[in-house]
């Protein structure tokens, strides 16, 4: 496919015969192209500094530069714009030499004619926009990955972790050399394994399956961390082939069910007491004011008048009492 816009092309050649050849092709099949000779390495990479090119076309034999060392330096300057090698020899050796050194493609100087270099141009084009938009999702992923909150692992089989996002470091203390290679049951509490053992095994049984639990995990000063943690099985992915470990740190979160549960623990000895231990005396009382008010004990008025004021603060100390207990069972059952 033929480029809509204008194509900015810069030609490095010594050899002006050779560049009015293929200045004269490249007219022929970019007929709006804008064609930029050199004829030195030196004033090449001047002019690629000041310029951005949409292809760069590359003699090897050049009066201050030969070979492979032309290559390299245009490829480092280029500024992402595609270098194509020309040759006056078909050395395959040399050729894959100067593919591996970063040139989209390479072409001997006596088989160029239009259709080979229009098909090389925009082959490369396309190749080298294919790779940066590559780079650029790449990037992007990259970011997310390493930007996000969650701790991310790559665990074999074995469990050793075979990758880590830079996370790990921030929560948990450890550096990449600590973590890759290790075998992550070892970063877990001892009274936790167990629960990571049989998750492993579960997640590793039924392709992309996954399962989430809540383990402790060493942070590298030697404490734990209260971590949620999900495994995914993704070995049958080609571009994973691993289990896939994603887990947060939640041990605020855990703390505060703690101490609710002790909260909770609190109110039922509260409740105990006050329905058992603080009732029963009040019970007594009541018990021994019903005696002195029968009539062998014959109270006088007064006395007895005051017996009934005591009984009915009992009573409604002992309804207050109840009340209490009832909240305190309403608030177990929230919490």
């Amino acid at each position: 496919m033929i480029p809509k816009k204008s194509l900015h092309i810069l030609v490095v050649e010594d050899n002006d015969g050779d560049f009015i050849l293929v200045k004269h092709f490249l007219q022929e099949v970019f007929r709006n192209a804008v064609i930029q000779h050199e004829d030195m390495l030196e004033r090449a990479i001047t002019a690629i500094s000041k310029e951005q090119f949409d292809v760069i076309l590359l003699d090897l034999s050049l009066p201050d530069s030969s070979g492979i060392q032309s290559v390299i330096e245009v490829v480092n300057v280029a500024n992402s714009a595609p270098v194509i090698v020309l040759t006056g020899f078909g050395n395959k050796d040399f050729a894959i030499e100067t593919l591996a050194a970063g040139v989209e493609d390479y072409l001997v100087k006596d088989e160029i004619n239009p259709t080979t270099l229009s098909k090389s141009i925009n082959y490369s084009l396309e190749r080298n926009r294919i790779r940066r938009e590559l780079q650029k999702q790449q990037a992007l992923f990259r970011a997310l990955i390493e930007k996000s909150p969650d701790m991310k692992t790559l665990v074999t089989t074995e469990g050793k972790i075979i990758y880590g996002t830079p996370s790990i470091t921030a929560y948990l203390g450890y550096t990449e050399e600590d973590y890759l290679n290790r075998i992550h049951y070892s970063l877990v509490h001892p009274e936790d394994t167990d629960i990571l053992r049989i998750a492993m095994d579960e997640v590793i049984s039924v392709p992309g399956s996954s399962t989430s639990f809540i383990v402790r995990v060493r942070h590298k000063d030697g404490s734990y961390r209260w971590c949620e943690k999900t495994i995914t099985n993704l070995l049958e992915d080609p571009n994973v082939s691993a289990l896939v470990c994603n887990f947060w740190e939640v041990t605020e979160r855990i703390h505060h069910i703690q101490e609710i549960e002790l909260q909770n623990i609190l109110l039922k000895d509260i409740a105990w007491i006050q329905s058992h231990e603080v009732r029963a005396p009040m019970a007594r009382i009541m018990g021994i004011i019903s005696i002195l008010n029968r009539e062998e004990y014959n109270p006088d008025p007064a006395t007895a008048q005051l017996l009934n004021h005591v009984v009915n603060s009992a009573h409604e100390l002992d309804r207050i009492i109840k009340k209490i207990v009832d909240k305190t069972h309403e608030l177990k059952k929230i919490n």
